[in-house]
């Protein structure tokens, strides 16, 4: 406790800038910018089949077919700022969820 004394702390941080999650030692799914704006980039080590976009109310905003794509790019310019959740669904049938905002 310190008390009436001026005290300067030095104080480290990180900001995240993309969502990563990972499924056992070998599949990472990397999804960026988080924030976004008018874009969000998938990259994977494993194919992306589907890619789904819903709003905080549940609503589905967008859905892609990627086909197995390891690596992707989706237009987000037409989705209003605010929280959304995304699903990709694996060529394997694994499935990852984020939380990703548009500012």
């Amino acid at each position: 406790t310190v008390v009436n004394a001026n005290v300067t702390q030095n104080v480290s941080m990180s900001l995240s800038t993309s969502v990563d999650e990972e499924i056992g030692d070998q599949i990472k799914v990397e999804v960026f910018p988080n924030p976004f704006t008018n874009s969000i980039s998938i990259k994977s080590t494993i194919g992306i089949n589907q890619f789904v976009i819903t709003n905080v109310i549940g609503q589905k905003v967008l859905e892609i077919d990627l086909n197995g794509s390891v690596s992707e790019t989706i237009q987000t310019s037409d989705l209003s700022n605010g929280i959304y959740f995304i699903t990709a669904t694996t060529s394997d049938e694994n499935i990852i969820k984020m939380k990703m905002v548009k500012e």
